[in-house]
């Protein structure tokens, strides 16, 4: 018994470092790849001096280190960077937001099928309920990575911030979000509990499927 323990410590941390090479790899290929995009397409860097090269390149170790989600924000014909910036953080929040709001709904779905004898109309209310809670309290989840922009004929950008997903941060969110659910919805304990480990599940299995 001892033996197939030791082989099996042995292997383990060969294939995590077999996982982690080839992310890597696949990470570098992926770096160049929207190096080469960018520089085609006209896209500047929104990054103080910093060059496109270094800024993707930090960009990419985050990636490497902790495989967060990565959330767009896009903008399209805004004239002044800051309300270029704003609005992608508006764009990028409803993004996450639906993100979110669809996994609530699905875990709803199956509750009620589950359990056939809950009113539909009470499900609908708890169910907006929560997506009203996720809305008011997604600010701060977010965390920029970098931006891009580059300049249309009439004077105009078009600009995209990427923003990873501060796990933690959306964590605690969502442990409020479910708190105040429990309090102001007729969910029980046990309900609450399980929609939120289906959407911490489901969101979790989003970022490792990037």
């Amino acid at each position: 018994m001892a033996w197939i323990l030791a082989f099996m410590l042995l292997i383990i941390p060969q294939s995590t470092q077999a996982q982690n090479k080839a992310l890597s790899k696949a990470l570098d290929k992926e770096y160049k790849q929207t190096l080469k995009q960018y520089k085609k397409e006209g896209w500047k860097i929104d990054a103080n001096g910093r060059s496109m090269e270094v800024t993707l390149l930090k960009h990419y170790e985050k990636l490497n280190e902790t495989n967060p989600m990565v959330i767009t924000g896009a903008v399209s014909k805004c004239k002044s960077t800051n309300v270029c910036k704003q609005v992608a953080l508006t764009n990028a929040q409803n993004e996450y937001t639906k993100l979110v709001s669809g996994k609530i709904q699905g875990a709803i779905a199956s509750l009620l099928k589950q359990n056939a004898n809950r009113p539909q109309e009470e499900m609908d209310k708890t169910t907006q309920g929560l997506l009203n809670e996720v809305e008011a309290n997604v600010a701060g989840v977010l965390i920029p990575s970098y931006s891009i922009y580059k300049e249309n004929s009439d004077g105009t950008k078009e600009y995209r911030t990427f923003y990873f997903v501060d796990e933690l941060k959306a964590g605690a969110m969502l442990d409020n979000v479910f708190e105040r659910s429990i309090k102001e919805t007729k969910l029980t304990i046990e309900e609450a509990k399980s929609i939120q480990k289906f959407v911490k599940d489901e969101l979790k299995n989003e970022t490792l499927s990037e």
